[in-house]
């Protein structure tokens, strides 16, 4: 087979007319950029060793009762690069049974481990269509919980599920990081 796949130009470009693939637990080395003098940072790693994008399902919960999600108003997106996850979506009740207590929402992709430090994840929540207004959300990750929980940002104190009806939306973005 007479095809170029891959050019080394003069400049010193690589260029690939298809993927580049890595082995298994390998990745891109950045470690030739290496510089630890600026502040306080301590590095842990240089190596790009991940990177995933994809979609997944969830479900919003309550403390007690019950909120069912329209079919496919129930896929949410997700990035994963390296141990960072970015996780946003909509989800869209199509009834809900008398709900009541912390509003949480399952299924994350990936969950978290660990004790107190920086796996913790912290984004944004709205929830439109509310039946009562109460402040801002909050869309909370904690390690070793596996679901997102929705916050109050007013008070600290978890949002209440009996906020949601069948004609709310439960809007949110939240980034944490993977042990």
């Amino acid at each position: 087979d007479t095809t170029e796949n891959m050019k080394i130009r003069a400049t010193g470009n690589v260029e690939l007319t298809q993927n580049l693939v890595m082995a298994s637990g390998k990745g891109i080395d950045f470690s030739a950029t290496a510089d630890g003098s600026d502040g306080d940072a301590t590095m842990t790693s240089e190596l790009l060793d991940d990177y995933e994008e994809g979609t997944w399902t969830a479900a919003a919960t309550a403390g007690s009762g019950t909120i069912t999600l329209v079919s496919g108003g129930d896929e949410c997106t997700y990035v994963k690069i390296g141990n960072h996850v970015w996780l946003a979506g909509s989800l869209d009740p199509s009834s809900v049974s008398s709900p009541s207590g912390v509003l949480t929402i399952d299924n994350k992709p990936f969950d978290t481990t660990g004790g107190e430090g920086g796996h913790r994840g912290v984004g944004h929540c709205m929830i439109y269509g509310a039946t009562a207004t109460n402040g801002g959300h909050t869309a909370m990750v904690f390690e070793g919980y596996a679901p997102i929980r929705i916050e109050q940002t007013t008070d600290s104190a978890n949002a209440e599920a009996d906020l949601i009806d069948a004609g709310s939306e439960i809007r949110f973005h939240v980034d944490y990081q993977v042990p």
